[in-house]
């Protein structure tokens, strides 16, 4: 018997369907960087969980949703009028699990959850074009594309103090029209835009 999940527009997911093992083992979801593997991890772990999605998941479309179906019973969230609802029939008996995050946890002192609420909610006129060194190195190291990224943006820290105390340059970059912050793309985009920024930074002092 499997977990069956759909998961509709949710970050770098459009729509997939997937059937999860439920038996004790040891199982791996692989892909390239952002392909959207922790997307799917957090999804998976919000049928046991009720979450406050935003938290996680960021501005999503109108129409987002993650739907189960286990043993005749099912479970469903999915955007109501600009809201997450849940939806439930029967009961969900298993035990779960939780996805441990290096983005969530406590080693970035940027990503308390109030600070990721106010990063969405950023003015885009606060935005200005990322260096042209850091937006094509992100797209040729991850995905042997330096054009991958088309528009990638940054925020430096004094702009937005009204928003919460953050430390560092802010990267976003932008995907069917919506500017994501750094803290809602991959832990591979997040670390590797931090060390292309701490380089370029170097080296511009150091010319």
């Amino acid at each position: 018997m499997k977990l069956k999940m759909t998961v509709n527009k949710i970050k770098s997911i459009d729509n997939l369907t997937i059937e999860l093992p439920i038996d004790k083992g040891l199982y791996a979801l692989t892909g390239q960087n952002g392909a959207g593997k922790s997307t799917l991890a957090t999804c998976a772990s919000s049928v046991f969980f009720s979450m406050t999605m935003n938290d996680y998941f960021g501005q999503t479309a109108n129409d987002a949703s993650i739907s189960f179906e286990f043993n005749g019973s099912s479970k469903v969230y999915k955007k109501y009028l600009g809201k997450w609802i849940t939806e439930k029939q029967g009961y969900i008996d298993l035990k779960g699990f939780y996805e441990g995050s290096l983005i969530f946890g406590n080693r970035f002192r940027n990503t308390s959850y109030n600070n990721l609420r106010n990063l969405d909610r950023i003015d885009e006129a606060l935005l200005k074009p990322a260096p042209e060194s850091i937006r094509e190195n992100l797209g040729l190291i991850l995905h042997n594309n330096r054009n991958f990224y088309e528009k990638l943006f940054k925020v430096n820290p004094t702009q937005i103090r009204h928003l919460g105390s953050f430390y560092g340059d802010i990267f976003y970059y932008e995907i069917k029209g919506k500017k994501v912050s750094q803290f809602h793309m991959s832990t591979g985009e997040n670390l590797l835009i931090s060390i292309l920024n701490s380089l370029n930074i170097r080296i511009g002092i150091s010319t």
